[in-house]
């Protein structure tokens, strides 16, 4: 019985591999969802955004969020703005998975542009937010 436990927790972390979990909580070789309409972003749990930044080719950022006991996710969905721009819409969605605790947590957050720039074929401007419609935005050249 015990080698399959172990078997099967191997079988999980090759999942979570595969599905692309990066360090610092991005996805994989795609670090972004592409989206047509904000209506397909979905709810976030709260998460506030500070300090964003890129660096080379990447966003990296601060997220404060209450948790504590469970492992957080966040997930980049990305938005072409207007045609007549170079502009990217960036929404961090954040999934507490239940988290029950409420110590406040601060941890520093990256996804990479690379497909962004290549697969949106994009280059200028990002205009990050934690959700569709929410403060601050924070509007970043690369």
């Amino acid at each position: 019985m015990p080698q399959s436990k172990h078997v099967l927790s191997l079988a999980v972390l090759l999942v979570v591999l595969a599905s692309g979990c990066a360090f610092f909580g991005g996805g994989g070789a795609r670090d972004f969802i592409a989206v047509s309409d904000i209506t397909q972003v979905p709810e976030s749990d709260p998460v506030a955004l500070t300090g964003a930044r890129i660096v080379g080719d990447s966003l990296l950022f601060d997220a404060a969020y209450g948790g504590g006991c469970r492992e957080h996710a966040f997930t980049l969905y990305a938005m072409r703005g207007p045609a007549s721009t170079s502009t990217i819409l960036l929404y961090v969605h954040h999934f507490a998975n239940h988290d029950p605790c409420r110590a406040m947590v601060h941890r520093p957050v990256g996804f990479s542009l690379h497909g962004i720039r290549t697969d949106l074929r994009v280059n200028g401007t990002a205009i990050l937010q934690s959700a569709p419609g929410t403060e601050p935005a924070f509007t970043l050249s690369y």
